[in-house]
């Protein structure tokens, strides 16, 4: 199975001066490194979608092992850098054979199961959308001027909002990924004119998320879970245990707040520096070297 991620900077110049969400840009980039590292100890294709930023600091600096990089995500520098998710939508829209996308906030202590990996659908689990999206939604409704036939249906039918959630998200059926993808891009491209009536960045969930699951409930397809468990979307509690891997968890991923949450980021950090102390000093020996701030006065040698 193909494991791919996919790095887009933002129209940013340097990721050393880019949270990415994360309380500090050292944050980001060392779940990186412990994302593709943990990927890399159990699959030995892994392929990265960069754009030249990205790259140049994930390949040529940090020397992270994947074995194909695809730099080709400039071309989404024409969008606005609020869509964070775009390079996600673009990357399944390239691939032709079967294929599992895990974000860059993941991290894995076991391979997954070759049951789900063989599966035509996959995402991480089935999520309830919380009142807050469910606002937004109403705001999009409102202020959108155009909906994909699948969003528009299921707004028809239900009240609540489900999603699949997208930490990993792949397949086989190729097909779909396809449509999926086109009705995305038709999504966000449709409605480019009336982006200052709504905040971009919860968009990002409508175009990718929901209409994923609307667009596979449409078409009545069977899809496979790493989850069993449908969450909403602030019930992800224990998905940053660090202290409990690699024998009582083999599976995080730092969605939402995690990722601005000091003690998360600090356990993110020592672990890294525990199995992977090459790659923790590399990043550390980034930022000292060009004299870029860091969130602590880390222990430092140059590598």
């Amino acid at each position: 199975m193909k494991i791919i991620q996919s790095c887009w900077s933002c129209n940013r110049p340097n990721l050393l001066e880019f949270n990415a969400g994360w309380l500090t840009p050292e944050y980001n980039l060392m779940s990186w490194a412990l994302s593709c590292l943990q990927m890399n100890k159990y699959y030995d294709n892994l392929v990265l979608y960069a754009d030249p930023v990205s790259a140049r600091t994930l390949i040529d600096e940090l020397h992270l092992p994947y074995t194909t990089v695809r730099c080709e995500l400039e071309k989404l520098n024409k969008f606005n850098p609020e869509l964070w998710a775009l390079p996600k939508i673009y990357t399944y829209s390239k691939q032709e054979e079967p294929f599992l996308h895990v974000d860059a906030d993941v991290f894995i202590w076991k391979p997954f199961d070759i049951d789900l990996l063989s599966s035509n659908l996959i995402a991480q689990n089935m999520e309830i959308a919380t009142d807050y999206y469910e606002n937004v939604m109403f705001s999009l409704e409102k202020n959108l001027k155009f909906l994909p036939n699948e969003i528009v249906e299921e707004r028809k039918s239900i009240n609540k909002i489900y999603t699949y959630n997208a930490g990993i998200i792949g397949g086989g059926d190729i097909s779909l990924f396809k449509d999926y993808t086109n009705k995305s891009f038709d999504f966000i491209i449709k409605n480019t004119k009336h982006f200052e009536q709504i905040k971009i960045s919860d968009f990002n969930f409508f175009y990718e998320q929901y209409l994923f699951y609307c667009i596979v409930k449409n078409k009545n397809k069977k899809i496979s879970l790493l989850l069993s468990e449908t969450l909403r979307g602030n019930e992800y509690l224990d998905f940053a245990d660090f202290e409990e891997v690699p024998h009582n968890k083999q599976f995080l991923h730092l969605l939402g707040l995690f990722k601005i949450n000091k003690t998360v980021c600090e356990q993110l950090a020592n672990r890294l520096r525990l199995d992977y102390p090459e790659y923790y000093y590399r990043i550390i020996a980034l930022f000292k070297n060009r004299r870029l701030p860091l969130r602590k006065d880390y222990y430092f040698f140059f590598v």
